[in-house]
């Protein structure tokens, strides 16, 4: 019995903390952001398909997809954000799709952490969503203090949908305006609203055999 979880948020969110902190309370994880930079790093396929797209200069001095340079390329662009979503996009949805499939024989929370959730229709894809929200200034400040410009920063937050738009979509929301020690008493209340659902849908299947 498996009980399936997709955790989106905005940009500077504090969605990887979240889902960190529920792999730490026992949930089975994984981030979507970390399978997209493992295929580009060994997907031979994928980094053709993105030199092809986008030149040579997506590259660092070690032939490899220097990923800074890409987000560079494509969050000024609509049109070549668009263009690397359709490379990207269906190989990380397969991914995902083969991880929630996988039988660990036991009960478990599967949480799968998809920036883009809500805006690629994966919400589907799953038994609950949920979104970690925060102040766009903190977004600012945060993406700010990871040494991008106010204009940079503010074109990354605009690319992705409104943090309040995913909000009314989800099941949950995990506030994260304050510090560690709040988020983590945040995420204290999702494992257990996480873990009732189960529960939950434990004892439905129950009922119907």
């Amino acid at each position: 019995m498996a009980l399936s979880v997709g955790l989106t948020g905005g940009i500077a969110s504090g969605k990887s903390t979240v889902l960190a902190m529920l792999a730490e309370r026992g949930a089975r994880t994984v981030s979507a952001d970390g399978i997209v930079h493992r295929l580009l790093a060994e997907s031979l396929d994928l980094k053709d398909a993105v030199c092809r797209a986008f030149g040579q200069a997506v590259l660092d001095q070690d032939g490899a997809v220097d990923r800074a340079a890409l987000a560079k390329v494509v969050f000024s662009d609509e049109t070549r954000r668009k263009r690397l979503e359709a490379l990207v996009h269906p190989l990380v949805r397969s991914e995902v799709e083969s991880w929630l499939a996988e039988d660990t024989g036991i009960r478990t929370i599967n949480v799968a952490e998809i920036p883009l959730l809500f805006e690629t229709g994966s919400s589907y894809s799953f038994d609950l969503t949920v979104v970690v929200w925060t102040q766009q200034n903190l977004q600012l400040r945060r993406l700010q203090n990871k040494y991008l410009d106010p204009v940079e920063a503010q074109s990354r937050i605009a690319a992705q949908m409104s943090l309040d738009e995913k909000a009314v979509r989800a099941d949950f929301v995990v506030h994260n305006c304050a510090g560690l020690a709040e988020l983590s008493a945040e995420t204290d209340k999702l494992w257990v609203f996480l873990t009732e659902r189960l529960t939950a849908k434990d004892r439905g299947l129950q009922t119907r055999k």
